[in-house]
């Protein structure tokens, strides 16, 4: 069983386990898990939270769609500091950025 390059990407820092074959392996990859979610506004809403001094974000790919769930926050300037890690084949890097 061979891997496309997209797949690579996404499963590079993930063990391949020889030992569950080519079945379980397009078994684990075709494999959905659901998981609650909530909206970052709706979260800091809900705390009545009108200002952020630092978000964190280390979501494994997904902070763009946390991004777009911070609504109106970005615009509104209510949070100072965004910090994103990313992780990428061993590489390690971080952006803070002031928004």
């Amino acid at each position: 069983m061979s891997l496309t390059d997209a797949q690579l990407d996404r499963y590079a820092r993930h063990i391949v386990l020889s030992e569950i074959g080519g079945a379980g392996q397009r078994r684990l990859l075709s494999a959905t898990v659901a998981a609650p979610w909530l909206r970052l506004d709706d979260f800091l809403g809900s705390r009545q939270m009108r200002s952020v001094r630092l978000l964190k974000l280390d979501i494994e790919g997904a902070e763009e769609l946390a991004l777009r769930g911070l609504g109106g926050r970005l615009s509104d300037h209510s949070i100072d500091f965004i910090f994103k890690e990313n992780d990428f084949a061993g590489h390690q890097s971080f952006l803070v950025h002031r928004w």
